[in-house]
């Protein structure tokens, strides 16, 4: 999250920035590991609390504040003027959140943590409500054709239709900056 009246755009922008962090986090690696892939240098100020850090960052002591986008919007919205930051749209790393579910159903589990991954994929191999019905038709790319279906066996070890995950992404689709879901219940 920068100022907005910075005009920063993309990571890459930041270039010699100082950059807020909450100590102790995976956002401390994860951040080092993508400014030196894309041969950006940064300065960490790192602080114990995420409250400390936004106020360093409302006060000028860092250009940014790096941390997970859900936090960052927490953050953003307790502020005395959102409309002052922008949380740039870049997102470089996947943490391991999930749906939580209640012990002992490994096949709901099963379920919703194939579907997750299955939205996940779709995503990262651009397929979208409008395209996922000619994916499914002209794709020679094999992860494509078992996502969607062409090839049964993802569906089968589920005990789910083929076009399980073809009918997950066609209904609501799934765009770059899309955030997916699925409800707590269980289908009966």
């Amino acid at each position: 999250m920068v100022r907005a009246n910075l005009g920063v755009s993309k990571v890459a922008e930041l270039n010699g920035a100082t950059i807020c962090q909450i100590q102790g986090t995976t956002n401390e690696q994860v951040t080092a590991d993508y400014f030196r892939s894309i041969n950006v240098p940064f300065r960490p100020v790192v602080f114990e609390r995420a409250d400390q850090a936004s106020e360093a960052l409302q006060a000028g002591r860092c250009d940014a504040f790096g941390t997970d986008a859900s936090q960052l919007a927490g953050v953003r919205s307790s502020m005395p003027r959102p409309t002052d930051w922008t949380i740039l749209a870049e997102r470089f790393s996947k943490e391991p959140y999930g749906a939580y579910l209640r012990r002992g159903d490994d096949e709901w589990f099963d379920l919703v943590r194939w579907y997750t991954y299955a939205v996940i994929e779709a995503e990262e191999q651009g397929v979208t409500r409008a395209n996922a019905e000619e994916m499914r038709r002209t794709s020679t790319n094999p992860n494509t054709r078992r996502l969607l279906g062409v090839t049964p066996e993802l569906g089968q070890s589920l005990k789910l239709d083929p076009l399980w995950a073809c009918n997950a992404v066609r209904p609501r689709g799934t765009t770059a900056r899309s955030t997916t879901g699925i409800s707590g219940r269980r289908p009966r």
